[in-house]
């Protein structure tokens, strides 16, 4: 097995080093290069400087010459602003790297031409100067991705590894993509998600639909892949569905990358956030079920302070600081909500006082009662005549809250795009504001297809080769779950004509359309040709993943409103864990949430494990070891894509990568990322 290299990414960036921005491009490529399949230190030295050579120098000088990286990555100083840097330190220059991310990059932008980025060596240390933004890096980081290894064995000197990707060359590789023999360069430290195949396979690499942004923060994005697939599509959107025997038997649509599908989907629902209307939501005519994960769109401001009087901390007695310790005269009693308090206070007087009393006029302390004693009371021990202050306040405002010290008037209760929980609901009613402007929550239609797929009440026996419709419900609940918005169609046969036309009266109803079945290779998986006679747009027709490899996104105009239709796999577990990866997401962004993914954490494996030859999402129940201080994932047993059984009380979703020669097992105790999905326990 490999050797664990060491790695550095140096954030190259005046105004980061200023505190006037925030680096994001340094930790993401820190992020990519844990799950990038090349065998990495589980440390990746990282450093924040400034655009000076002279800074830039000291650290790459370090990192390679004395701490003994091999591998360094760089992220900006490489356009042509006045005070950009380039590098200055490498030895031996490389520039067909350089080149390789120009011309990836000019194929979307021309603007990639005003790059100055440039790639060398020193000593053995590999340096990599890519741009300055998250997105431009990490296309670039993806472009250059698939020679890495095999770039770092050549300067490392691993003649072995170096002579068995050269005989791979020479081979005519297969038409999909297979374990990967990848380069010494990937090992063990390959615990996220890796889409990496080594240099001696690069043309079976899942299509990476890039969108180079180099030097600016515009988006770029190709409206159609149409130009990418073969001839095949071409052929399969015009045959005649009857005429079973001219049916594909090859899938014309390119591989995407989990990571690409991802991006192509959060860029497809940037575009139909306008679609969204503003919404009034009502805390007196609404269930809170309703109001719940809504994203406010106005800030709201407190009219009022709270509290609007000054209030008892404590169960006790209201008293004047001044007057210390002694005995005092009781003349009377306050509870929360007493509409009448008694007269204002003298010197020698307290008033006895519950938790969230106004204080009467006098008061401005309030003393525990397990710091006095009674001295005397009435006979009949209703009524407290003397009592005794054990130890004096400390000063004026003793235990007591203050007008407006929880809220002020002028305070921002919520801003905007704030998310509205359960909190956030009695923040508001606090303050008196029933009546909250937010983001509508979009609408999602899932429909079921297939002519096997029967309703789950359907009284009569299941006939030959029907199944129940599973999908439909898991879908719902967990559309429920993640707080999304859905209305469940139903299910439709495997009609060509049928399915056009329930999918048009769906489409009036819903901002997105979530699809299970037909768009595989069957000859009744229409949906790829029926809504392409629809008028709309193939994003992406399979994904490098498993399970989940048939995934499908559409975009289509309809009734002058854009939306988006998934369309998922019909096996129920790949349905799910798609759903999880995509529409979930997708919705969550419409519906402006500042944090639409899935949190991501680093858990430790209870059991081995086998990688696939493509990147699995191995579903497990994942729980909190308090004693180790982190996560441990077991797994649910057999992963087929249609055994529902493994998602049953799965909490997690392993992010495993492909299997390599270099890394084919993964051992009890090893760390890989998860994705969280439910309550952990």
């Amino acid at each position: 097995m490999a050797t664990a290299m060491r790695v550095g990414v140096l954030t190259v960036s005046d105004s980061c080093a200023d505190g006037t921005a925030v680096d994001t491009s340094g930790p993401n490529l820190c992020a990519l290069l844990r799950s990038s399949g090349l065998a990495i230190q589980p440390e990746i030295h990282t450093a924040l400087v400034r655009d000076e050579r002279d800074d830039i120098a000291v650290t790459l000088k370090q990192w390679a010459d004395q701490d003994g990286l091999r591998l360094i990555l760089t992220t900006g100083g490489t356009g042509l602003a006045p005070r950009d840097a380039t590098l200055l330190v490498i030895e031996r220059e490389a520039p067909a790297i350089a080149q390789l991310m120009l011309i990836k990059s000019l194929e979307i932008t021309p603007l990639a031409a005003l790059s100055r980025a440039r790639s060398g060596v020193r000593g053995k240390t590999l340096i990599v100067n890519l741009p300055g933004s998250k997105k431009a890096s990490a296309e670039c980081f993806q472009f250059i991705l698939p020679i890495l290894g095999h770039a770092l064995d050549l300067i490392a000197g691993h003649a072995k590894q170096v002579k068995q990707t050269h005989a791979v060359l020479a081979q005519h590789p297969p038409l999909e993509p297979v374990p990967a023999e990848q380069s010494s360069a990937t090992g063990p430290s390959a615990a996220g998600h890796s889409h990496a195949i080594a240099a001696t396979q690069q043309q079976q690499q899942p299509q990476q639909h890039q969108h180079a942004h180099h030097h600016h923060s515009c988006d770029h994005h190709t409206d159609r892949f149409a130009s990418d697939v073969s001839d095949d599509w071409k052929t399969l959107k015009s045959a005649d569905p009857a005429q079973v025997a001219r049916r594909q038997r090859h899938s014309p649509f390119p591989l995407f990358s989990v990571e690409e599908a991802q991006r192509i989907v959060q860029h497809e629902a940037a575009a139909l956030l306008e679609n969204l209307p503003l919404v009034e939501l009502s805390l007196v005519d609404q269930q809170p079920s309703i109001l719940l994960g809504h994203v406010c769109a106005k800030a709201v401001i407190a009219a009022t302070p709270i509290p609007a009087f000054r209030a008892s901390v404590k169960d006790g007695y209201a008293v004047l600081a001044a007057d210390g310790e002694g005995v005092f005269a009781v003349v009377g009693g306050i509870a929360a909500g007493d509409a009448k308090l008694p007269a204002p206070l003298q010197s020698g007087q307290i008033a006895r006082i519950t938790t969230g009393a106004a204080l009467p006029e006098g008061a401005d302390a309030v003393v525990q009662v397990e710091d006095t004693e009674l001295v005397e009371a009435t006979a009949d021990g209703q009524t407290e005549l003397r009592v005794r202050i054990l130890k004096r306040a400390s000063g004026p405002g003793q235990d007591v809250r203050a007008v407006g010290s929880d809220i002020a008037v002028g305070e921002c209760v919520l801003d905007v795009n704030s998310v509205i929980g359960p909190a956030e609901l009695g923040l508001l009613a606090s303050v008196g504001v029933t009546k909250v402007t937010a983001f509508a929550k979009p609408t999602m239609g899932i429909l079921s297809t297939g002519n096997e797929v029967v309703s789950i009440d359907t009284a009569t026996p299941l006939g030959p080769n029907q199944i129940r419709d599973s999908n439909r419900i898991t879908l719902l609940a967990a559309a429920a779950e993640a707080g999304l918005h859905a209305k469940d169609f139903g299910i439709i046969q495997d009609d060509f004509e049928v399915m056009a036309l329930r999918i048009k009266q769906v489409l009036n109803e819903v901002d997105v359309l979530v699809t299970t079945g037909g768009v595989s290779m069957g000859e009744k998986d229409l949906l790829k040709p029926v809504l392409d006679s629809l008028g709309a747009t193939l994003h992406f027709g399979r994904v490098y993943m498993k399970p989940g490899k048939p995934t499908t996104l559409f975009t289509v105009k309809h009734n002058g409103r854009s939306k988006l239709i998934f369309g998922l796999p019909g096996n129920p577990v790949s349905a799910l864990v798609t759903f999880h990866l995509y529409v979930v997401p997708s919705m969550r962004q419409m519906a402006r949430s500042p944090h639409p993914n899935a949190p991501i954490v680093r858990a430790e494996l209870a059991f081995p494990l086998r990688l696939d030859t493509r990147p699995e999402y191995h579903r497990v129940t994942l729980t909190y070891n308090h004693h180790k201080g982190k996560f441990v994932a077991a797994s649910t047993g057999s992963q087929c894509s249609s055994r529902l059984l493994s998602v049953r009380s799965a909490n997690g979703l392993l992010i495993l990568p492909p299997r390599t020669t270099a890394l084919a097992d993964l051992p009890v105790g090893y760390e890989v990322d998860a994705m969280l999905l439910g309550h952990v326990l």
